[in-house]
């Protein structure tokens, strides 16, 4: 049972940061890997500020959360590194 809900925890939550960041469509399986790392990073933030959530909805907002800070992380460095060059 706990499988199943974090499954869905980390497949909503990537569902919601992907189109909360990049507003477009993803597959299932890169939502679900965003989702279940953004609830870890998302669990270290509230850790470090010895904050908690409880229940279903709080720890969809820790997931949302922490999957939307690794999202732009990733644009950021995405961007940063293949940027297109100016012709000369």
């Amino acid at each position: 049972m706990e499988f199943f809900v974090f499954f869905t925890v980390g497949l909503l939550a990537g569902w919601i940061a992907n189109r909360l960041v990049e507003e477009k469509k993803s597959a299932l399986f890169p939502d679900l890997v965003i989702g279940v790392a953004g609830a870890v990073i998302g669990g270290s933030v509230f850790k470090i500020f010895d904050m908690t959530l409880y229940g279903f909805w709080g720890s969809l907002g820790i997931s949302v959360l922490g999957s939307t800070l690794l999202l732009l992380l990733i644009g950021m460095f995405y961007k940063r590194r293949f940027q297109a060059r100016p012709k000369t």
